[in-house]
């Protein structure tokens, strides 16, 4: 089961109950978003990536840099969760909570298994493929979360970059609109660590 808490548990006075948060609608920034879904050749299948990038070592907390977390509308600096993964992973979150909406973004690194394990159907969500910077992605939710999105960057094979969006109050973003925000996240991060790696 996904860990849906962590997203604005260090970003302060927000508690999210097993939902997302929302951000500032996309292109407001002037961020595009890649949101082309991509066919797979089977259930847990990616398209090859334009190279490949070892995570081990990366933090999580240098993956949105001061500009772009006021692209995205953050309002707190970002922070280790005190919830981590099934691995033993803690997400960094980003938050907005000082006005309405309040909405937060998680980045996770994930050195323990593949980003296809969302689409085998051992995880209860609804996933498809996107591109991310011409990186293979599995955009993936639960069918029940309307305002929350997962975005996975698969970096090298039993690796991912792990990039949530979700919102608190205030927003009340479809599912579509909260997936489009995780993916220009996904976007910035992954522009980050490709300056870094």
């Amino acid at each position: 089961m996904r860990d849906w808490l962590p997203i604005l548990a260090a970003a302060g006075a927000l508690a999210l109950a097993a939902t997302g948060c929302a951000g500032p609608p996309t292109g407001s920034a002037g961020i595009p978003a890649q949101t082309n879904a991509v066919p797979a050749t089977s259930a847990a299948a990616l398209p090859p990536r334009p190279r490949e990038i070892d995570l081990t070592g990366v933090d999580a907390c240098t993956l949105l840099t001061t500009e772009q977390q006021r692209q995205l509308g953050t309002d707190r600096p970002p922070g280790l969760s005190n919830y981590p993964d099934r691995y033993g992973n803690r997400p960094c979150s980003y938050g907005k909570s000082l006005s309405s909406p309040r909405f937060g973004y998680s980045v996770k690194v994930v050195t323990q298994e593949d980003a296809t394990v969302y689409l085998t159907g051992e995880r209860d969500v609804t996933a498809r493929v996107v591109l991310v910077v011409g990186f293979p992605a599995v955009e993936n939710r639960r069918p029940t979360d309307e305002r929350g999105c997962f975005v996975d960057v698969s970096t090298t094979d039993g690796q991912y970059l792990s990039i949530q969006y979700a919102e608190s109050t205030g927003s009340n973003d479809t599912a579509e609109v909260a997936c489009e925000k995780a993916r220009v996240a996904a976007e910035l991060a992954m522009l980050t660590l490709l300056t870094q790696r």
